[in-house]
């Protein structure tokens, strides 16, 4: 929506408690329902754990 490129966004950002209908669409795919984020951390925490390990045993 251009806001990013303003002085006033790159100084403070901005906030809002009535969005327009236009911001409020943009968002949608976003929306978070409850369990969602529990959901995604256990799926990162799954998926870093794949790409992580250690696949030689260290020496001890």
């Amino acid at each position: 929506m251009g806001w990013t490129g303003t002085p006033s966004w790159v100084k403070a950002g901005y906030s809002t408690t009535n969005p327009s209908k236009k911001l409020m669409a943009l968002l949608e795919p976003y929306l978070m329902k409850p369990g969602d984020w529990k959901r995604k951390v256990e799926q990162v925490a799954t998926d870093q754990s794949l790409t992580t390990s250690d696949p030689e045993p260290s020496a001890g």
